[in-house]
């Protein structure tokens, strides 16, 4: 199976898988006549992506009064798996690239979103998922990508990039957030125009467009541009909040109740696209949603502030929504505290497949670790002992700039300008307090040897 992937890079990539490896990919199975088991089609594979849209506000995570209004969700939650210590990276571009490619961002190079031709892009020479998908060994999935991209320019082909990436199809925004939802360049396979249908439900419409048309196991990679800014407010029929009208003052000063708008309509949306795959296909469906980074400074709930927020490597920055449900979940409804980062994505879908390492590219290093045993089994063992974060690039200010560390209790920022801040979560989940002024006691003086041993044998540097 693909927790086997981590086996190149060892201790790097914090892997622990608890099974022995085998020689075959676990396949689907359902129970036959006589009660044993018998392989099943290969799953499809539907990973739905909430831009900007951080742990704190997210259905079955956040506070009752801080949890946005999307019922399709908390539904997936009640028949799948939260993972609660889920990290991302702070922005949108590089917590794709590590979705994408199992790898951490020092090694794809990109640590900060896309601001065109200047910025490093996604390299055509980087092994994608849909690539893996499509690979001889097994069954060649049908791939196709719709809704937000923001991985491509000059360098690696500009609008092509997608297709040229390894899916079929593609259509969406290329950039990283639309100017108007309602009047905003949408790019297909290659070609872009302007359109003006509102967004999220012509992501949704092209999602299910192309459903309609497979006939063999897909993987779909659903990236919704909502609830992003700009703040706005969707079609009537998409949302429940009252008193939405429109104005840049109104918007400016409830900004939180259209951002809860928003994300209600991309709930809905998402929804519809589960009833166009219809009831059959979803039992043997996996379905993955994630948040790409924390929440916008601008609507973050109490106690985080705009400073901890989106672009930082605090918590309000990368802690984000992992759900997945699917065939074959043991004990639905149920929650992981293990850490886990979203750069597991790569391996997770690639095992949901059915790919192994011998898939794999030998000499590239994958960072991903499979979270399939939390999916087949309830009391499966931690595969992580830590979960990494990081934030670089030539836009990015140098207090911001850095790389963090968490194991199941414990925190270690290191800023790249010499400062370090070192949190215990299980007791300060706000970080308002950092143990380093202080002093340090013995356990979490262990603790942080430990967490900078590791971070500097990852990266390769002090």
């Amino acid at each position: 199976m693909l927790c086997r992937l981590v086996a190149i890079v060892g201790m790097l990539a914090f892997g622990a898988c608890s099974e022995p490896p085998t020689s075959e990919p676990r396949p689907t199975t359902t129970t036959d006549a006589g009660g044993g088991t018998a392989p099943t089609a290969r799953p499809n594979i539907l990973l739905v992506i909430a831009d900007d849209l951080g742990a704190d506000v997210a259905p079955c995570m956040a506070s009752d009064s801080n949890r946005l209004p999307m019922a399709g969700i908390e539904a997936l939650c009640a028949k799948g798996v939260v993972f609660n210590t889920t990290w991302s990276n702070p922005t949108c571009s590089p917590t794709r690239a590590t979705m994408l490619t199992g790898r951490y961002g020092f090694r794809t190079g990109i640590g900060q979103q896309l601001l065109g031709n200047g910025s490093q892009a996604l390299s055509l020479q980087e092994t994608t998922l849909p690539q893996l998908l499509k690979s001889d060994f097994g069954v060649a999935y049908a791939s196709a990508a719709f809704g937000k991209w923001h991985l491509a320019n000059s360098s690696n082909g500009g609008d092509a990039h997608p297709n040229s990436s390894g899916f079929d199809a593609y259509a969406g925004l290329m950039i990283g957030a639309h100017r108007d939802y309602y009047s905003w360049a949408r790019t297909e396979n290659g070609q872009t125009q302007t359109v003006d249908d509102y967004s999220t439900t012509r992501i949704a419409d092209d999602a299910i467009s192309w459903l309609g048309e497979q006939d063999k196991p897909w993987f779909l990679w659903l990236a919704f541009t909502a609830p992003h800014s700009p703040f706005h407010a969707p079609p009537n029929h998409l949302h429940a909040q009252t008193g939405l009208v429109g104005t840049a003052d109104h918007i400016n000063s409830n900004r939180s109740r259209y951002y809860a708008a928003a994300a209600e309509a991309l709930d809905r949306e998402m929804s519809r696209v589960f009833q166009a795959i219809g009831e059959n296909q979803l039992d043997n469906t996996w379905i993955i949603f994630v948040g790409d980074n924390g929440t916008p400074g601008q609507v973050i709930p109490s106690p985080g502030t705009r400073s901890r927020a989106k672009g930082s490597l605090y918590e309000g920055g990368i802690h984000v929504p992992l759900v997945i449900s699917g065939p074959g979940i043991s004990a639905p409804g149920r929650s992981v505290e293990a850490p886990v980062n979203l750069v597991d994505l790569f391996a997770t879908i690639g095992e949901m497949a059915g790919r192994d390492s011998e898939t794999m590219n030998s000499d590239r290093l994958i960072d991903s670790v499979s979270l399939m045993p939390y999916l087949l089994g309830a009391d499966a063992a931690p595969q992580r002992q830590w979960a990494y974060s990081e934030i670089f690039g030539p836009d990015i200010n140098a207090e911001v700039e850095g790389r963090t560390l968490r194991d199941s209790r414990y925190k270690l920022i290191r800023f790249d300008n010499g400062e370090r801040a070192f949190y215990d979560l299980e007791n300060d989940v706000a970080e308002a307090n950092d143990l380093l002024p202080a002093g340090l006691g013995s356990a979490a003086q262990i603790a942080y040897d430990a967490l900078d041993a590791a971070l500097i044998d990852l990266s390769g540097r002090p």
